[in-house]
Formats: C-alpha cells, sequence, structure tokens
C-alpha cells in the first residue's frame, strides 16, 4: 500500500484462500494464496484431492510466516478463522509470529464514505469503483471456485484447475492494486483505531488499539510471550508487559492548556528531535487534541517512539 506510512519498512503480502464451502468445520481449503509486494510474486498452493489439504496447510503458513504485514479482503472475518479452525483439525501449529492484518473489507467499510453508495461491498464491485474491473481476467466466483474443485477431483480436467488459479490470482493482484490506490484513507486514525506494527531486528510488537482515558492516552498492544516481565513508571507514563501472553501496556498522562490535551515529552523517553516537524509540536510539547478533535499522527508516533525506547532491547534481543 503505497500511501499507507504504517506499512512503510514492512514485508507485505496479500492472502486469499479457494475453499469447497463456508463452513470449516464441513469444508476445506483448496488452494492458498500469497501475493508478495516486494517481490511482485504469486505463490499458490493447490490440493490435488482433499487429503492434500494439511500439506497446502503447511507451506501456506509457512509463507505467510516471512511477512509483517498481510492483506486480505473479509479475512479477518472468513480466511483467518477458517485457516486457524482446518489447521487445529489436522493438528496442524497455525501460530505465526507477530504480525498486522489488514482487512480491507473492514477499512473500506468503516473508513470510506463511497461504501455506503455502493449496492454492495464485494470485491469487484469496489473494483469497478476504482476503475480497477478492466484489470481483471477471470469470470467466475468464489462458488463457481468451489463447484469446479470438487468437478477437477472427480474429472481432473486441466482446465477446472487453470480457471481456478486464473480467479485466485486475479483475486490477489486485484486486491493489491485496490490497496495501492486507497491513498483516501485516514491511515493516521486507522492506524489508532484498528492498530499497527512496530517491526524490531528480532521480534514485532502489534499495538491494536490506542485511545485516550480522561486524561491518559492508553496503547494496548501484544508481542512474544515468555521475555523478561517489565514495569516501568516514569513520572507522566508506564507500561506494563505480562510475560505469560504477551499482553502490553502503555500508558501516557496528559496535560491540559484551555482547549489543548497535550504530552509533555521532556517527561518521556523520547527525543524531542523527532518530533520538531510536527505542526503540534511546541516548545517540547506535543499537541494529542484540539478542541476535542485527536490528532492522530501525533498520537500514533508518540506511542510508537515511546514503546520502541522502553522495549528497545526485547525488540533487538
Amino acid at each position: 500500500m503505497k500511501s499507507n506510512p504504517y506499512l512503510r519498512g514492512l514485508r507485505v503480502a496479500v492472502f486469499d484462500i479457494e475453499t469447497t464451502g463456508l463452513s470449516p468445520s464441513d469444508d476445506q481449503i483448496a488452494m492458498g494464496g500469497i501475493y508478495s509486494f516486494d517481490h511482485r510474486e504469486t505463490y499458490q498452493y493447490f490440493a490435488e484431492d482433499p487429503g492434500q489439504e494439511p500439506a497446502i496447510l503447511r507451506q501456506t503458513i509457512s509463507t505467510l510466516n516471512r511477512f509483517d504485514a498481510v492483506i486480505t479482503y473479509n479475512g479477518d472475518s472468513f480466511d483467518w478463522p477458517f485457516l486457524y479452525r482446518r489447521a487445529r483439525k489436522h493438528g496442524i501449529d497455525a501460530n505465526q509470529k507477530m504480525f498486522q492484518s489488514v482487512d480491507l473489507y473492514r477499512w473500506l467499510k468503516l473508513y470510506w464514505p463511497q461504501a455506503s453508495r455502493l449496492s454492495n461491498l464485494k470485491q469487484k464491485s469496489v473494483e469497478c469503483a476504482l476503475g480497477l474491473s478492466d484489470t481483471r481476467e477471470d469470470r467466475i466466483n468464489g462458488a463457481q471456485s468451489a463447484t469446479l474443485y470438487r468437478n477437477y477431483v472427480q474429472s481432473k480436467s486441466p482446465d477446472d484447475k487453470m480457471t481456478m488459479l486464473l480467479h485466485n490470482r486475479d483475486d490477489l493482484q486485484q486486491l493489491a492494486r485496490i490497496a495501492d490506490v486507497l491513498s483516501f484513507l485516514p491511515y493516521h486514525q486507522i492506524a489508532a483505531e484498528q492498530g499497527f506494527l512496530i517491526k524490531g531486528e528480532v521480534r514485532n510488537i502489534h499495538v491494536e488499539k490506542v485511545y485516550f482515558s480522561g486524561m491518559k492516552l492508553t496503547a494496548t498492544a501484544k508481542t512474544e510471550p515468555g521475555l523478561m516481565p517489565a514495569s516501568i513508571y516514569g513520572s507522566n507514563y508506564q507500561l506494563e508487559y505480562d510475560t505469560r501472553d504477551g499482553a502490553l501496556s502503555l500508558i501516557v498522562l496528559c496535560e491540559k492548556a484551555q482547549d489543548l490535551i497535550f504530552a509533555d515529552l521532556t517527561t518521556i523517553p523520547v527525543s524531542t528531535i523527532e518530533f520538531q516537524t510536527e505542526s503540534g509540536f511546541i516548545r517540547g510539547r506535543l499537541v494529542l487534541k484540539e478542541s476535542g478533535t485527536i490528532a492522530y499522527r501525533s498520537v500514533c508516533m508518540l506511542i510508537r517512539k515511546t514503546v520502541e525506547a522502553l522495549m528497545k532491547e526485547e525488540l533487538n534481543s
């Protein structure tokens, strides 16, 4: 996503599955597809018969583990739960390193005013609205793909298989094109409300949500469990890390003057030099809210820089 500053420097992929139906209890994954933004390559793992599902699950999960952020379309509600349910059924470890899930269906539904004007929010409808429909080659939908797979298992028709592969490839590459043109989305607000990734040399921290509670700016996050427990306190901040489940929380105490809520950066272990180009930076203080309006860019930047400073050793060791 070229215009999303929170994905810069991350290894990003697009992920989509083809299934034999909608129920992870009764249906199977017929194909796992992954598109790499970095290498502009498509990986497709196709089950020649239902008995190969465990093998393609392992291949798909292994490839996904190469990436820091994974883009899907309704993946948080369908692709990820389906993948994890089928992996558990086969006793396959689906645990992944900490990564960011980017569900563009959810983002467009919540943050794109045009979404309410479309007859539906299917991926192909969004492609048409964004002027991308002429770059798609396949002409089938997910239900037809499931029917083709059942036919293929019986007939081994090369045409059926190629049609499925084309459908999956186009879904992946079209979703990548959608992601690249969404310059109109409020990425700083999305980062605060939907989360963003802090990438370390060894491990990542996924900030899940950033919000105000009175005069406290709070961030909840997750990283790998089992590190050294941490309880770090300062005059205007506190960070807690739970070694059992990897839960992390950061609270920054703010101040108020007239209609401004701000953080005094001189009391927080961050370099004020990094904030000097921010429009809300005034003599060591960073404005986070003005007249009730949240400065999402500054809020997310403050959380990122504070977490990086306080968890530096854990991120790099």
